[in-house]
């Protein structure tokens, strides 16, 4: 819900502003020349015609339809980055984050997120939480550049990432789908049922309603 009600709206917001005053900058030069060729080719025009509104409106609709853009997500995290550093939002986590962190790290156990969020959304989010600095905790990131969440070979890809057999690794997640792909790929899974999740519980995974019964 921080995502969708917070920082999409903040990001969409600011999206205009940002883009008018990093148009000839170097913050997200890539970003815009990758989006400036893609809509000169879709649109049959040169790259010198692609203005700052067909960029802005390219972005506001992968923002309305949730697109897992790479570029997107790039441009996001640094519009958080500033939102962050300012004070204006703080990376929402629940209250039983910070306890369990603190005891699976006091147990020896490897901490790692994986989001279709970018990593530098991620260490935002965590960097600047309501708990407060929670990437001491943090051992790795990864994001879609690493593949799907859906898919079993990204769970593939974690487990050799972090050197250790996949039965070593356990997954927690709200979403079915990617607990299906983690198991899939030899991970034990958690399913995480919130009060404000949408998915139902299911058989094929075991079931939390938060961090403080898991690995006690």
């Amino acid at each position: 819900a921080f995502v969708h009600e917070v920082l999409f709206p903040l990001a969409a917001r600011e999206l205009p502003g940002f883009i008018s005053e990093n148009w000839n900058g170097t913050l997200v030069k890539n970003e815009i020349e990758a989006l400036k060729r893609f809509i000169s080719e879709e649109k049959h025009i040169q790259i010198s015609e692609v203005t700052v509104t067909d960029v802005v409106g390219r972005l506001t609709e992968y923002i309305r339809i949730d697109k897992k853009d790479t570029t997107l997500k790039s441009i996001q995290g640094k519009i958080w980055k500033t939102a962050y550093e300012s004070g204006k939002v703080k990376g929402h986590v629940y209250d039983d984050v910070l306890p369990a962190f603190k005891r699976w790290k006091e147990q020896g156990l490897s901490i790692n997120i994986y989001s279709s969020g970018s990593v530098e959304a991620q260490k935002l989010i965590y960097g600047y939480s309501t708990s407060g600095d929670l990437t001491v905790f943090i051992d790795q990131y990864f994001d879609t550049r690493i593949g799907s969440k859906k898919e079993q070979a990204s769970y593939d890809k974690i487990a050799k990432a972090l050197q250790c057999a996949p039965e070593q690794v356990l997954f927690l997640s709200d979403i079915v789908s990617e607990l299906d792909a983690a198991s899939n790929a030899g991970m034990q899974t958690i399913q995480l049922i919130r009060h404000e999740t949408s998915e139902e519980v299911t058989s094929g995974h075991e079931v939390a309603n938060d961090f403080q019964g898991i690995l006690v």
